[in-house]
C-alpha cells in the first residue's frame, strides 16, 4: 500500500513537470514561437518577432527610407512575376518532352 502510494506521488509529480514544460514559449532568436503547420511533410514555424527600431545617423536613415520607397514600388511587379512563374512551372509539367517545354517557353 505504502509502495502504492510513493509511485503515484512520483507518477503525479513527472507528469505535473512535464506539463508545466510544454507551456513555456519556445524563442529563437529573440522572437517567440507562437504555432506551427505542417505543408507537405515540413514543418514551418510561425514567429513572431520584436520589433526593431532603426536609429542612426541622417544618412543611414535616408539610405533606409530610399529601400522602403523602391521595395514598395517593385513589390506589386515582384507578386505579378511570381504568379507568372506559378503558372509557367504548372504548364510545364503537364508537357511531356523537352521540346514541348522549350517551345512552349519561347512563345
Amino acid at each position: 500500500m505504502r509502495r502504492g502510494l510513493i509511485l503515484a506521488i512520483i507518477l503525479a509529480g513527472v507528469f505535473v513537470t512535464k506539463l508545466q514544460a510544454q507551456s513555456h514559449a519556445v524563442r529563437i532568436n529573440g522572437g517567440k514561437v507562437t504555432g506551427r503547420e505542417i505543408i507537405d511533410g515540413e514543418i514551418n514555424y510561425k514567429v513572431e518577432i520584436n520589433p526593431v527600431v532603426i536609429h542612426g545617423r541622417p544618412t543611414d536613415m535616408r539610405k533606409y527610407a530610399r529601400l522602403v520607397r523602391n521595395v514598395k514600388i517593385v513589390y506589386p511587379y515582384a507578386k505579378e512575376a511570381g504568379e507568372y512563374m506559378r503558372r509557367l512551372d504548372t504548364e510545364l509539367q503537364k508537357l511531356k518532352t523537352n521540346r514541348e517545354k522549350d517551345k512552349y517557353t519561347k512563345r
